[in-house]
């Protein structure tokens, strides 16, 4: 509990790391950048959803071993573009925000996405059809605005880590002195899973409200800790397989990834983090634990293409 506590600190300076990371692109030039050739056929589109993850932040080490933020150039997202050119499916990513690219996804016009450095799973609700007034929401109105909306015909969602790290929970309050959930309680972890599942739901639910017919690829979130996995983030993959079941069983395609058990094992101490997939903060994937995510998505990825 107390690991778990003394990496709250990042989320505190989301500000900050926005500000040395530089500001994103504007809609319109994102829009521009995204165009793809005139004449070309249309491929399917494909967003990338999520937080700091789906934009690529690494927590790094400095030489006295304190953490600081880093960046994966591209994130998973640029190890993934480069599996699906390999298995030669076409594809194009869409999004408002191009920060934090590689070279080839530049070259590609494959920078876009939404992966915003902070976001709960509420903040990215909010500005699929409003604005959550985050500090980079982009405007909001992501796929309602009029000039070029967000119409994908998959989106990757990847949420749940900053709900985890603000013990974040509008729905309930815990009977615990600051009225949030006491993550050593299973009892507390239980209900707060479930609510955090529920808001994905919700999410999901709105999604394929707003553009009927959007195909899902769903993922947990990678552990959070340093040496031991967290309390929550396991019982989170569990609560987001079942969301995945009711919602295929409701008529809307979503193929689950399970991130969380790739990237811990068993050991005597209990489940362990794999030494190297998370960088110095306990929180982000290092490079080798970005590719892991994107070989997790290649096959899900690849499916939910075809099937439009």
């Amino acid at each position: 509990m107390k690991g778990l506590r003394r990496i709250l600190a990042p989320i505190m300076a989301v500000g900050a790391v926005l500000t040395a990371l530089g500001t994103p692109a504007t809609a319109d030039a994102v829009s521009a950048a995204s165009a793809g050739p005139v004449g070309a056929p249309a491929v399917p589109t494909l967003w990338p959803l999520g937080d700091s993850i789906t934009y690529g932040l690494s927590g790094g080490a400095t030489a006295g071993g304190t953490a600081e933020q880093t960046v994966t150039p591209g994130g998973y997202r640029g190890m993934l573009d480069s599996a699906l050119r390999q298995d030669g499916v076409g594809y194009h990513f869409v999004g408002t925000s191009i920060g934090n690219s590689d070279p080839v996804l530049n070259t590609e016009g494959q920078a876009s996405h939404d992966g915003h450095v902070g976001y709960r799973i509420d903040q990215d609700a909010a500005d699929l059809d409003g604005t959550a007034g985050a500090p980079t929401d982009d405007g909001g109105d992501w796929m309602t605005r009029t000039m070029n909306p967000i119409t994908p015909d998959v989106v990757i969602v990847l949420l749940g880590g900053n709900d985890i790290l603000q013990h974040y929970d509008p729905a309930t309050t815990f009977p615990t002195a600051s009225g949030q959930a006491d993550y050593t309680d299973p009892n507390q972890v239980a209900t707060f899973v479930s609510d955090m599942a529920a808001r994905v739901q919700s999410l999901l639910n709105k999604i394929e409200s707003l553009h009927a017919g959007t195909r899902i690829v769903l993922c947990d979130t990678t552990p959070i800790g340093r040496a031991t996995a967290d309390p929550v983030t396991g019982p989170y993959a569990q609560a987001l397989s079942a969301v995945a079941a009711d919602e295929n069983s409701s008529g809307t395609s979503v193929s689950f990834v399970d991130l969380w058990s790739l990237f811990v094992q068993p050991s005597p101490r209990g489940t362990v983090i794999i030494q190297g997939t998370l960088g110095a903060d306990g929180e982000h994937p290092t490079s080798g634990g970005y590719q892991i995510i994107a070989n997790a998505l290649r096959a899900p990825v690849e499916q939910q293409l075809a099937a439009g």
